[in-house]
């Protein structure tokens, strides 16, 4: 007798729809699959076990309106090999919000090519060399800076987090990467948020802010509950949840007074002894079991001390913290291997740390190069109750970490900090050579056509690298001048690694933009903008000074630009704060016209090109996303301002497209590169890279009709080839 068929088991089943689903996917170039395919094929393929390239292939991926494949890969991912596209998807989804197709298109060109993956047949981003490390950990981008988080779970079980900023709380899912709800708007924002459960289960949160009043609300329906808690004077930085040994939740609240409070929220009552904990601020505070199960806090304040409290009897609990990375922003308490407490910290610094609150010690570190400063950090439950851990800050994400990975991104082979400058020089064969300066307080030296590091890294122990020129020295080899957040000018052989002099500085003003150009009798000579507002012009051969310091009104000089006017008479632009562009002789010190004023934005980025008649123009990146291109002779504004960048504009060049097509680009910290037609301000090309950019440079293109871009951000740098329209 036949033994009867068995039968399929779902995943069988989802795997054949999904399989299915793929052959209709392939659809003609530019026509776009089937709603169904489109919304549920990710879906399909994640219940089928088969999320891979395979089944979701590159040329599907952005007509994809799932959106929420990160979710589905895991949060932090670990794509295997079959899930190249996937997974850089997966890393520029959440950035992508109402992106049309062809910037999806585009924007996973990009994100293949900074993993040397070998591009789709019709892409318009050919890989040329990268040194790039995405996020593979977003869970949403909320748009806003996050100052807290909280985790609760809904009435099915889900854990929920509550994320806290300066326009209420957004609800997200962590397991979908999506947003859960209408955000609750909370008037004056919020600095700290913390949840907890009432006696009949049901999930409360807290939120404390500017006025130092602690309210307490109904996440599901938005509802303010109970009686507000008031007492501290000032803000309330941060707050969390324990449990009373009798089983009844109570609030620990610190703040601005530097007193640590204890609340019972259920009756609206503070209750135990207060915590005179810190001499400033309390910005920090987590719970957890001690020995015996007893509650304990651990505090963290400006004063850079973490300490650690019974807060039932008031008094300090074991030995203060004290570790590398100045004060802690933010902190929350985990469970170890061995179900041990683990306090994990974050700071100014962007790294979160971990340390064993009993034995006082530090354990290791979670992260590097995360864009400014970690502010709200929540412990929440992972596959198999492995520990995680959600993280928030000033580049208004939500991401999710292994806290027991210690050490992750340490490991990358380039700048810990994300590159902040860039520079090409040719090499000792005539190759070119890159020079990336980071926040690392190190620059890097390296050959674009193999990949590898070319020389020695220049290391300045003192500061920051904020800006990177090259100008040529005695004998015609390139040296490069380096601008430090300690104010100093370094002189460099970028070829021996050595450094071979330094200029005078402003003590106590970073040096925030270095340029090089040609004085009389083509000598090369520096301009040096300092955060004070002071620009001094160098002869870097014999370190001298070429002119009185230029001083401009009370403003930062954030960038700088030189550039030939009139008969080829050098000119300096300056760009700060003050949102003022102004116009300089650099051998007298004499300023030139009128200011080219934007007073609702400060200038951040900042590039010279010669207009059509050979006129020099400038164009200028704002806070305010907007790009303005100006006549700096006189003063006037040289075409309509250049709109679409969601956030503040940190890079602008401009370089020749096809047939000589005048074209710029500019890179913004809303993670995006626009390319502009400057004849007519229309946005050709925008890619989405999922790293707030800092730096672009134009290069020779490898292909015909295509133009090489240097892009320098959070990530590292990505060499490509990037191919525009014809007119």
């Amino acid at each position: 007798m036949t033994p009867a068929p068995q039968p399929d088991s779902p995943a069988d089943i989802h795997r054949r729809i999904a399989h299915r689903l793929t052959g209709l996917a392939d659809t003609a170039d530019g026509v776009p699959p089937h709603p169904y395919v489109r919304r549920h094929l990710a879906q399909h393929a994640d219940l089928g076990h088969v999320l891979d390239d395979a089944t979701l292939p590159a040329a599907f991926l952005p007509w994809d309106t799932d959106g929420k494949l990160r979710g589905r890969l895991g949060l932090p991912s670990t794509p295997g090999d079959d899930q190249t596209a996937v997974a850089a998807w997966a890393e520029i989804e959440p950035f992508l919000h109402d992106a049309d197709h062809r910037t999806r298109q585009v924007s996973l060109d990009f994100a293949l090519a900074t993993r040397a993956a070998p591009p789709r047949a019709r892409t318009a981003v050919w890989p040329r060399h990268a040194r790039w490390q995405t996020p593979n950990n977003v869970v949403v981008d909320a748009g806003a800076v996050l100052t807290s988080l909280a985790l609760f779970r809904s009435p099915d079980g889900r854990p929920h987090l509550a994320a806290g900023g300066r326009d209420g709380v957004l609800v997200v899912d962590p397991a979908q990467g999506a947003q859960v709800g209408e955000p609750l708007r909370v008037e004056g924002g919020v600095r700290a948020v913390v949840a907890f459960t009432a006696p009949e289960g049901r999930p409360l949160l807290a939120t404390g802010g500017r006025d130092g009043v602690v309210r307490i609300w109904d996440p599901l329906t938005g509802a303010e509950t109970g009686e507000p808690l008031h007492g501290h004077e000032g803000a309330v930085s941060t707050m969390v949840a324990f449990t009373a040994p009798e089983g009844r939740p109570l609030l620990a609240t610190g703040g601005r007074d530097g007193v640590v409070r204890i609340w019972d929220p259920l009756n609206s009552t503070e209750v135990g002894e207060r915590l005179q904990s810190h001499k400033f601020e309390v910005r920090a505070v987590a719970a957890f079991q001690g020995l015996g199960g007893r509650p304990l806090l651990a505090t963290g304040g400006r004063d850079g001390v973490v300490r650690i409290w019974d807060p039932l009897t008031g008094a300090e609990a074991s030995a203060p913290l004290h570790g590398p990375g100045g004060y802690a922003s933010t902190m929350a308490a985990f469970n170890g291997p061995e179900d041990g407490p683990l306090l994990a910290t974050g700071g100014r610094d962007g790294v979160v740390r971990v340390w064993d609150p009993l034995a006082g010690r530090h354990v290791g570190e979670l992260m590097h190069g995360y864009e400014g400063a970690v502010l709200a950090l929540v412990a929440l439950p992972g596959p198999q109750g492995r520990p995680l851990l959600a993280t928030g800050g000033r580049d208004k994400v939500v991401r999710v970490w292994d806290p027991l990975k210690t050490g992750a991104g340490a490991s990358w082979p380039g700048h810990k900090a994300g590159v902040r400058a860039v520079a090409v020089f040719d090499g000792p064969d005539g190759r070119p050579l890159l020079a990336t300066g980071g926040g690392d307080e190190v620059v890097r030296i390296w050959d674009p056509l193999t990949g590898g590091e070319a020389g020695a890294p220049l290391r300045s122990a003192d500061g920051v690298v904020q800006a990177v020129a090259v100008f040529d020295g005695p004998d015609g080899r390139p040296l490069l001048a380096t601008g430090g957040s300690d104010g100093v000018v370094r002189i460099w052989d970028p070829l021996t690694g050595s450094a071979v002099g330094q200029l005078l500085h402003t003590h106590g003003s970073s040096a925030a933009a270095v340029v090089s150009f040609g004085g009389p009798e083509s000598r090369p000579l520096l301009a040096v903008g300092h955060l004070n507002g002071v620009v001094r012009v160098w002869d870097p051969r014999t370190a001298s000074e070429i002119c009185e310091p230029v001083r401009g009104p009370r403003s930062t000089v954030a960038v700088l630009v030189a550039f030939a006017g009139p008969g080829d008479q050098p000119l300096l632009a300056t760009g700060g704060e003050d949102g003022a562009v102004r116009v300089w002789n650099p051998l007298t010190g004499d300023p030139v016209g009128r200011p080219l004023s934007t007073p609702e934005s400060a200038v951040r980025a900042m590039a010279a090109f010669d207009g059509p008649d050979g006129r020099p123009l400038l164009a200028t990146g704002g806070s305010d996303g907007v790009v303005r291109i100006w006549d700096p002779l006189t003063g006037e504004a040289a075409g309509p301002p250049l709109q679409g960048h969601q956030d503040s504009v940190a890079a602008v060049v401009a370089f020749g497209g096809p047939g000589g097509r005048p074209l710029l680009a500019s890179g913004s910290k809303d993670r995006s590169v626009r390319v502009w037609d400057l004849d007519g301000g229309q946005c050709l090309l925008r890619i989405v890279t999922a790293s707030p950019i800092h730096a672009l440079l134009p290069v020779k293109g490898n292909r015909t009709g295509a133009s090489g871009l240097l892009v320098g951000a959070t990530a590292g740098f990505a060499f490509v080839d990037v191919a525009m329209p014809e007119r």
